[in-house]
This record gives C-alpha cells, structure tokens and sequence, in this order.
C-alpha cells in the first residue's frame, strides 16, 4: 500500500468513526442549567470550538506518522489517537448542532477567550504545532518521524489537558463536562505513555 493509500484509508476510518460518534452525540444530552442553549460566548461553545480543531491537528500528525514511521509501537498510538479523536469530533460536531452553532468558530481570532485567556488564533492555541512542525513531520521517514511525532504530541497533549481541565470546570453542560473531564484524564496518562515509548525504543528528544 502507498503512502497516499495509507493516508487515504485512515481518513475513511476517522469518518467512520466520527460519524458513530456524532450519530451518539445526537441523541443525548439534558442542555444548560435552567434550560435553553449555551451562547456563542460560553464556554461550552468555545471549548467544543477550540478542541475540535485542536483534535483536527492530532488526526493530521498521525497520519504523517502512520504514512511514514518505522515504529509499529508509535503507529499503534497514532492509530488509537485517530480512533479516539474522530470519535471524540463526532460527539462535539453533535452538540454544537444541537445547539444551533457551526462547527467552526466564525471569528478565528477569538480562541481561547472562553478560559479567561488573552483571545488568539486558533493555531496559536497552546500544544498547536506550527505550520513549520508540520511541514518538518511531513517530510521525515523512518525513525525520524516516529521521534518527532512522539514529541510534537507529547506538546499537543499538555496543551489539550490545559483546555479539557478548562471545560470540565467552567461548562453548563453535562455531556461537554463529562468529555472535557474524560479528554483530560486521558491525555494526561497518553503522555506519560508517549514518553515511556521513546525510552524504551532509544529515539531521541528531538528539539522542536
């Protein structure tokens, strides 16, 4: 299978997976406290906004990664962020629908505003690897990309956890607390996995 091939397949697969998510996302759901739909400016909205695209560049490294690593050990964990994070996008598209909201923030330079944060770019969100960073994954093969992906979602991850602990705190609804909280747990125990991985298979630290 070729590189193309292989990036192909696992778009097919984070659709799939996405759409189970949002197929269950769909039908729960009690809404805010008092009734009604979170605004805009919550930060209920703003946390689903913001981490839909944070997921958006995890499911993208990872198919760098799984396109061109030498690493099975590292390819199972960006097979499992693929998985997880696609399913994670459908339950946040589900919300935002529910709601009434699109699934992209409409002002790119309000990110972050719902944590209390100075509002930025969505790229400029914390964990968010640079178009440079990107382009680097892009263009490794081998070893080299399984180092510098374990350490650019390592990055990711921490930046991931500082906005899912923001969201189980500061949401009205259950269902987006209950993610943000889940989103936090999880990622925090996957980097001290990632870490554990580049030990145990000798890559380097790579300096980003």
């Amino acid at each position: 299978m070729t590189r193309v091939q292989r990036i192909a397949l696992l778009v097919a697969l984070a659709f799939l997976v996405g759409s189970i998510g949002y197929a269950i996302g769909s039908r729960s759901g009690d809404g805010v406290a008092g009734g009604g739909s979170p605004s805009p400016d919550s930060a209920d909205v703003g946390f689903l906004w913001d981490m839909i695209a944070h997921h958006e560049q995890a499911l993208v490294m990872s198919q760098y990664q799984i396109s061109g690593g030498a690493e099975p050990r590292v390819s199972k964990f960006a097979r499992e962020i693929v998985q997880s994070q696609s399913y994670e996008i459908g339950l946040m598209e589900a919300y935002l629908q529910r709601w009434g909201q699109p699934r992209y923030r409409p002002d790119d330079g309000r990110a972050m505003a719902w944590m209390g944060h100075h509002a930025m770019a969505t790229d400029e969100m914390p964990g968010m690897a640079t178009e440079t960073q990107l382009e680097r994954l892009a263009d490794a093969t081998g070893r080299d990309v399984d180092a510098l992906f374990l350490e650019l979602m390592k990055r990711h991850h921490d930046g991931g956890v500082e906005m899912a602990e923001a969201g189980a705190d500061r949401a009205e609804d259950r269902d987006v607390r209950e993610l943000a909280a889940r989103i936090a747990r999880y990622q925090r125990v996957e980097v001290k996995e990632l870490e554990m991985t580049r030990v145990w298979l000798g890559l380097p630290r790579v300096d980003l």
